[in-house]
């Protein structure tokens, strides 16, 4: 039977004798009555013989309370065996198996048997979420070995390039990474959205310097628009539409708001709000499919306007004109022909001859497709219509020719003895009467009258003409 709380207190007061050993006493070494001590790596032990059976307590010193010293004595009891006939419950403070694997981890049931967790693969720990049994993680490559990438770890024993971190290896980062130098993304894959490309971010790129891009760039491919610049920035919107806000003028090839060094090509019309320059030399301006009309600069200060045909149309009044120099009109293959719905006029307004001049081998023919009622010739200014040519021809059709006022025939290059005629005969008719006329030191003369069929004639004789001589 053990010793009551009291005697243990009597036993402690009254002890008589301090007897030390380096071993440990036991129920034949010590006399009931006579305690012993030995100092042991946890203090001073006393041991006591009461009915047969060996006491100890580990001694304090004199400042702790008696009920300090009871509890640290209850507290620091060594069992060195304990032989359990079954299985210890866990109620009782066993684990309520008779065998454990090895290497097993236990998993608390509450007042059930513990749950031995298979054992892990080389490498893995155990993650528990706050609720159910923990389970097992392949954090490390082995039990030695390093902290996988997928672990938030290099997968390196020792770092010496980065780029040995990120072969084949998926990262994910939940806050903010930083690199003093350079990242380098190895990976080719071309990128054909916004999600399969070597870098992909979920959120918006910040990039404080230039950007170069080796191929081809697809920007605001689902909507929002591209803004180059600040104030007058260029923008590019999702439907493709481009606007450039700077409003830098243009005065050679190379300093307006939009610039290209090749050409430019336009499917749709091009308005243009100002001047539009060509400013090389011998440049065109063409239209149509086959660049069929051109204005084309002639290496000089003027052009040439080509096309078949060219049609100039005003909806008013137009004037064409020249400031220096000759205005030709040649149409070099054809007839010319000057339409005036209300009538033509040819004015030499300041100084000068109205000329209509032909080759020697043609004529100059005044109304002779005309269906006009009269053709006048007349000069308002002067006394006279001077008509001068080797032949003059005027015929007057059906209708006939009317001469106003005096006629005058002058024969420039004849000698005393040349003729000079004048034959007037109906149109389409060998009926006609010729007059001949000679120079005698420049006074005119007649010199006969011939009619061909002077009765066909009507009204016509010698006696109806009268002659200066």
């Amino acid at each position: 039977m053990g010793m009551t709380r009291a005697e243990r207190v009597a036993l402690h007061t009254n002890q008589k004798r301090i007897q030390l050993s380096g071993n440990m006493p036991n129920e034949k070494s010590l006399v009931e009555g006579k305690p012993q001590y030995r100092e042991t790596f946890k203090g001073l032990y006393q041991y006591v013989k009461y009915n047969n059976e060996v006491y100890s307590q580990l001694l304090t010193k004199d400042t702790r309370t008696l009920q300090e010293e009871i509890n640290d004595t209850v507290n620091n009891i060594t069992v060195n065996e304990i032989t359990i006939s079954g299985t210890l419950d866990v109620s009782s403070g066993g684990t309520g198996l008779a065998t454990i694997a090895d290497g097993a981890v236990m998993l608390g049931s509450g007042t059930s048997a513990v749950t031995p967790l298979a054992v892990t693969t080389n490498g893995a720990i155990l993650i528990g979420d706050g609720t159910t049994d923990p389970t097992t993680y392949n954090a490390f490559s082995s039990s030695t070995g390093t902290l996988n990438v997928g672990a938030g770890g290099t997968g390196q024993t020792t770092v010496t390039d980065f780029k040995n971190v990120l072969d084949d290896e998926t990262w994910t980062f939940a806050n903010n990474v930083t690199a003093t130098g350079r990242a380098i993304v190895d990976d080719t894959t071309d990128a054909t959205s916004k999600t399969d490309g070597s870098l992909q971010t979920d959120g918006g790129l910040s990039v404080a310097k230039a950007i170069y891009n080796g191929t081809a760039a697809t920007l605001a491919a689902d909507s929002g628009v591209v803004t180059i610049g600040s104030t007058t920035a260029a923008t590019f919107s999702a439907a493709g539409l481009l606007n450039v806000n700077n409003a830098t003028e243009a005065t050679s090839t190379t300093d307006g708001s939009l610039q290209t060094d090749g050409g430019l090509s336009v499917v749709k019309d091009a308005i243009f709000g100002n001047d539009v320059k060509l400013l090389t030399d011998a440049s065109v301006f063409s239209m149509g499919v086959g660049s069929d009309f051109t204005i084309t600069h002639d290496n000089s200060d003027g052009g040439t306007i080509a096309g078949r045909p060219v049609t100039i149309t005003s909806g008013s009044a137009a004037t064409w004109s020249t400031s220096a120099g000759n205005l030709t009109v040649d149409a070099a293959a054809a007839v010319l022909v000057l339409d005036g719905h209300t009538g033509i006029t040819l004015d030499a307004s300041n100084s000068g001859n109205i000329e209509i001049n032909v080759t020697a081998a043609d004529d100059i023919l005044i109304g002779n497709d005309a269906v006009a009622q009269d053709i006048l010739i007349g000069n308002a200014a002067a006394t006279q219509v001077d008509l001068t040519a080797i032949l003059v021809d005027i015929n007057g059709g059906s209708s006939g020719v009317t001469i106003d006022g005096d006629v005058n025939i002058n024969s420039y290059a004849l000698t005393n003895s040349d003729p000079y005629t004048v034959s007037i005969k109906p149109n389409n008719s060998t009926q006609h009467m010729t007059m001949g006329l000679a120079d005698k030191q420049n006074n005119y003369s007649m010199l006969g009258i011939f009619s061909a069929a002077a009765a066909a004639i009507s009204g016509v004789s010698a006696d109806d003409w009268s002659w200066d001589t």
